[in-house]
């Protein structure tokens, strides 16, 4: 099989069909999850009829021999803008393309042929480094820095040995979209490693591995295996020296031949949260007992909810501190003089464990058409309609909404399908997109001034 061909198709459809109109059209960035996956749904049958095509959320398909895996499009909170496409053949990732919008850049990896970045004469290769004892500028990314306190977490152990082990002590924190980043950045030699225990999906680094592959690195999961990257519980990636440290350490925890802090590490008592009242200019009021104000402290917020499960990002899509709360669903933004000053909470739209109630309206699960008047009463009829019923202010109470789709635009969807006879084949997925339009899926409150920012 040409990979070779087969990639200088696959990156064409990127550059022209997906890139292009996303920086040219700057509303196809609100919509861009939807109209990227029909673009992939579209035109990459036509580079290998005979190709199973995997979209992320979707089921996989039985037939996985020549298996396109596609991350159509991906935006987190904090996170970098990209898609990305993988092509598995016989099992094995053979082309990896990965589109970062945040940034500018596309980097192409083609087995046989390296890594790449597109446009360049760059070719990527990984940073061939060991661990030293004492360490000295080893960068490295790992995401999950609640398993660093929590000693029941099940790699709490591994980490914290690792850590002690070689002196680590840079940790970045990240999700998902920058999992993706991290690993581009070991390809390039840029950083040495990236690890995570969880929250990622085979699509979040699927090209990505390829990417790393063809640069003379290695992905596995902590057994040194793939299954944990099929399953999305944990991955380790680097050059292949680091690499076989990670698995002696790893040996060691699983002989016990390995020494630790971990007992003299305090367990995380994360606060239970069961419902969020919004006080307008004010701040919450959790499990109707407990208030958390604008401008509170780093301490304050911290006796109330804990340890943030990842703290202080500077220079990401936020000039503010950032502190996130997985657990609670929930982020907040401090300003220059470490004071509380926005509240974020978001949901993909799946089920909300935690009820979160403004003027008596659990708000994840009303309706815009019972919601926005509401909101626009108690703002004395004042609400800023922002990128056409994507998202509204309503500054005089400090709230914003935001959400990935109306009503008008899933209906529009729907009908294009049906007059182009595609609608039975994406049924399910338009009429989910339907069924979700009424609702918005974050939330925003703070001052007036933070709130108008965090809409920019």
């Amino acid at each position: 099989m040409n990979y070779s061909s087969i990639t200088d198709q696959l990156f064409e459809i990127i550059e022209n069909h997906i890139v292009g109109p996303y920086y040219n059209d700057p509303l196809k960035a609100d919509t861009a999850d939807v109209w990227m996956r029909q673009t992939f749904e579209q035109h990459l049958p036509g580079i290998l009829p005979e190709a199973a095509l995997w979209m992320k959320d979707d089921a996989q398909p039985q037939d996985t021999n020549l298996l396109w895996i596609v991350n159509p499009y991906r935006k987190d909170l904090m996170g970098k803008e990209m898609t990305s496409v993988a092509l598995a053949h016989s099992g094995t990732l053979r082309i990896g393309i990965i589109a970062n919008f945040s940034d500018g850049e596309m980097i192409i990896a083609v087995e046989g042929e390296g890594t790449q970045l597109a446009g360049t004469e760059t070719v990527c290769k990984v940073r061939e480094t060991v661990l030293p004892k004492g360490n000295s500028g080893i960068r490295f990314a790992f995401p999950d820095i609640l398993a660093q306190r929590v000693k029941s977490h099940p790699h709490a152990k591994l980490i914290l040995y690792f850590q002690e082990k070689y002196n680590l002590t840079g940790v970045l924190n990240s999700v998902p979209t920058n999992m993706t980043y991290y690993m581009t950045q070991v390809a390039r030699g840029n950083m040495h490693f990236v690890w995570s225990t969880g929250h990622f999906s085979y699509h979040d680094i699927a090209a990505a591995i390829c990417v790393v592959q063809q640069a003379g690195g290695i992905v596995t999961d902590f057994e040194g295996g793939d299954r944990g990257l099929y399953e999305g519980s944990s991955f380790f990636c680097s050059n292949k020296k680091l690499h076989g440290q990670f698995m002696e350490t790893v040996t060691e925890v699983i002989t016990g031949n390995a020494t630790s802090d971990i007992e003299n590490v305090p367990e995380t008592q994360p606060v239970a949260i069961d419902k969020i009242e919004l006080l307008p200019m004010k701040g919450i009021l959790i499990n109707e007992q407990t208030g958390l104000s604008f401008g509170a402290t780093h301490e304050e917020v911290d006796r109330i909810l804990g340890s943030p499960a990842i703290k202080n990002n500077k220079g990401w899509e936020h000039s503010a501190n950032v502190w996130e709360y997985p657990q609670h669903e929930m982020t907040l933004e401090f300003d220059e003089n470490d004071l509380l000053m926005l509240f974020i909470f978001h949901t993909t739209g799946a089920e909300r464990n935690i009820e979160l109630v403004l003027h008596g309206k659990n708000l994840f699960i009303t309706p815009d058409t019972a919601l926005l008047p509401l909101l626009t009463h108690k703002n004395n009829n004042n609400i800023t309609d922002e990128n056409g019923g994507f998202s509204y202010i309503f500054p005089e109470t400090g709230v914003a909404l935001q959400r990935f789709m109306t009503t008008a635009m899933a209906e529009d969807m729907i009908t294009d399908a049906k007059a182009q006879g595609s609608y039975e084949e994406s049924k399910d997925y338009l009429e989910s997109n339907l069924k979700k339009a009424p609702f918005f899926t974050k939330i925003c409150m703070g001052t007036k001034d933070a709130v108008l920012l965090e809409e920019e």
